[in-house]
């Protein structure tokens, strides 16, 4: 029986004012009155995974790594395909000095890290293409539409790029999301 979720324009209402105090929070970086607001969240509203999800990034956000990996666990345990808590644990090893491998997962990660294969996935993809390509076209292709995890965003991809004789680029170097590349051509 599928369930119906019928939403009242309060908690839209609600869910804009969540927002809107979230996103001024990041604008200061307060990132320990983030980690408050969402907990007080999450003791109202317990049986929303969303609102742990986002519990979760605040933990993070305030380097609260090992902190994170254990609040994450049993989530990851109910749902091992999503990304999201992946990408959450994953930066909390990172953030902590470990590796992918000091995590028990339930499902093997392709994870993609800034080295050869970058290159050789980066000139196949370029490869018979004549038009320029945008570092988001790019970074997505990576990704795989979601299913790789990428150890590195978009800028430190551009500044990769750029610095790797094989390709060429436009655009200002200062605004990586405005970057478009190509392979360079071979002098034959």
């Amino acid at each position: 029986m599928k369930k119906e979720f019928n939403y009242s324009e309060d908690d839209f209402d609600e869910f804009e004012l969540e927002i809107e105090l979230d996103c001024e929070l990041f604008e200061k970086n307060d990132f320990q009155t983030l980690l408050e607001v969402r907990k007080n969240r999450l003791d109202l509203k317990r049986n929303n995974i969303y609102d742990h999800y986002k519990y979760a990034e605040a933990l993070l956000l305030n380097k609260k790594f090992e902190e994170t990996i254990e609040y994450l666990k049993p989530l990851y345990h109910e749902n091992p395909e999503w990304s999201d808590i992946i990408d959450q644990i994953l930066q909390a090893l990172y953030g902590l000095g470990k590796t992918e491998n000091d995590f028990k997962w339930i499902n093997s990660l392709d994870i993609l890290k800034i080295d050869s294969k970058t290159i050789q996935l980066c000139t196949s993809y370029l490869k018979n293409k004549r038009k320029w390509i945008s570092l988001t076209d790019i970074y997505l292709h990576l990704e795989n539409y979601g299913e790789r995890y990428l150890v590195f965003d978009e800028d430190q991809l551009a500044i990769f790029l750029i610095n790797h004789d094989q390709f060429e680029y436009i655009g200002d170097k200062d605004f990586y999301f405005d970057l478009k590349f190509k392979l360079r051509k071979l002098n034959t």
